[in-house]
């Protein structure tokens, strides 16, 4: 009989990759996607007609307890919130209920309707934010600094709330900087690729940045979708680290992007003040040893090739 599988998120970078990942391994895969929204479904046109998609609202609890009634799966994906740090400044409020109180809606219709679920809840190493340990691990405090990091906390803390005091099955990833060609629009790494795919159809544009000297630990996407399966597979619930245990700069993404592409970066770079972000995180590093004991996992991407995916889009 198959498993059956719901994801938030599915239309994401990451929702969308371990919507092809169940499917290869024989899973009947739900989605959610808002309702009332124009949706871009391009990062699951390939799939979209194997898949059962579902109008809700991560903010509307009744839609995801119908949902959860009618779906009723095995194993529930929660990728569903605000992408990213930056936008957060401008809308907290939103930020803290997409990445926070949304989980505590997910978890209260899992307990409800299936509490035998396993559920997995993307948290991020945004949540250390200005920590003086590194790297990081499991144990690491939490410091954030951003109402994003702030949000996913939030998440992350009501996970294990759940996992003790209901002695569900319900795990958390927290996951370092990641990318691919799916990555949303918007964000830093998505701008410097489609930057330089539009100075090479012929735009005569520059690439503005802010401060691009932020030390950040940085993988593939499909890495870590990877790991994120391994850890519901397992019998046992655990939070994991999952990262690459390098460091990084975006000014080395970039040089290196542009080598990739044959372009002169000093032709295009423009720095603009007013793109830095009101606070940064210290240098985000993650020590994945814990899930490299449970699963084996490392990062099979190196820098380099990782790079070379993200410019050429494969």
């Amino acid at each position: 009989m198959k498993k059956i599988a719901l994801i938030t998120g599915i239309t994401g970078q990451d929702g969308s990759y371990m919507a092809e990942l169940l499917l290869e391994k024989g899973y009947e895969v739900h989605g959610i996607v808002r309702r009332n929204s124009v949706q871009d479904y391009r990062n699951i046109r390939k799939i979209k007609d194997k898949i059962k998609l579902h109008e809700g609202d991560l903010a509307d609890s009744g839609s995801l307890h119908r949902i959860m009634a009618e779906v009723m799966p095995d194993e529930v994906y929660n990728f569903g919130a605000m992408a990213g740090v930056s936008p957060s400044f401008k809308q907290p409020e939103f930020s803290l209920m997409s990445c926070g109180v949304s989980v505590c809606s997910l978890l209260e219709a899992v307990r409800l309707l299936k509490p035998s679920v396993k559920f997995f809840q993307a948290s991020s190493s945004h949540m250390f934010g200005n920590t003086c340990i590194s790297p990081q691990n499991e144990l690491t405090p939490l410091q954030p600094i951003s109402p994003y990091g702030c949000g996913k906390a939030l998440g992350h803390n009501l996970v294990r709330h759940y996992r003790e005091s209901y002695k569900m099955f319900v795990v958390s990833g927290i996951m370092y900087a990641h990318a691919s060609p799916r990555y949303s629009e918007g964000f830093l790494l998505s701008k410097i690729v489609s930057t330089i795919r539009r100075i090479k159809a012929g735009e005569d544009i520059k690439l503005e940045v802010g401060d691009i000297d932020v030390p950040m630990d940085i993988g593939y996407a499909k890495d870590y979708v990877e790991a994120i399966y391994q850890a519901v597979q397992l019998d046992t619930p655990e939070d994991f680290i999952i990262g690459t245990g390098e460091i990084h700069t975006p000014r080395e993404f970039i040089e290196l992007s542009f080598k990739e592409a044959g372009l002169d970066l000093d032709k295009y770079l423009v720095y603009n003040e007013s793109l830095k972000r009101p606070s940064e995180v210290s240098a985000l590093v993650a020590d994945y040893s814990k899930a490299n004991k449970f699963f084996d996992y490392k990062p099979k991407t190196s820098f380099n090739d990782f790079i070379k995916i993200m410019v050429n889009g494969l």
